[in-house]
């Protein structure tokens, strides 16, 4: 199957060259490949024809240009930009959702009323608080481990003076305290 096609040249009774646009190019051409013959032959004489003609023509170009590895950057161009909208709306989307889960957990650890942190903070520091009840045990009143270890050692030191029968202001003030405070455990 032999395909050919033959530029018969521009005619001196077709219309003068000096009118067309600069973007076209005149071709008459003489085709002989069945295939093509017929599918012409199919579409009516005249404009349709034409046109018929042009767009298979451009697509037997643009088929060859793409089997030489000529791209169209009209099409790269389209598909660059298709391809940055879809990976922006894809972003855009995965954003959102990142927000939407970010401030959930936020929310659930932050929030003042039922948020986790702000409810173990009032658990260690409020009144009657873990912290409080830990300083009243250790440091607090006279049953505290300080004030029952403070006790001890004074009461020692004081047990060491008696013997030897001198007594400082501290200690006379200290054993007044402790007189006191077995009287009213007393009652």
């Amino acid at each position: 199957m032999e395909q050919s096609a033959r530029v018969l040249g521009a005619l001196a009774s077709l219309e003068p060259i000096r009118h067309r646009p600069p973007a076209q190019l005149l071709l008459t051409l003489e085709v002989s490949d069945p295939e093509v013959l017929a599918e012409l032959r199919r579409q009516p004489e005249g404009p349709d024809r034409d046109r018929y003609a042009l767009a298979a023509l451009r697509l037997g170009v643009l088929a060859l240009r793409m089997a030489n590895g000529q791209l169209d950057v009209g099409s790269l161009r389209e598909a660059g930009q298709a391809l940055v909208a879809e990976v922006r709306e894809l972003l855009s989307i995965r954003a959102a959702e990142m927000h939407e889960r970010l401030s959930a957990t936020l929310t659930q650890y932050l929030d003042a009323k039922t948020g986790a942190l702000p409810q173990r903070l009032q658990a260690l520091v409020g009144t009657d608080g873990e912290l409080e009840r830990m300083l009243r045990a250790h440091v607090g009143a006279d049953e505290s481990v300080l004030g029952r270890s403070l006790a001890a050692q004074v009461g020692r030191i004081l047990a060491r003076r008696r013997a030897v029968g001198s007594q400082s202001s501290v200690e006379v003030a200290f054993e007044r305290k402790r007189s006191n405070r077995e009287k009213s455990d007393a009652r």
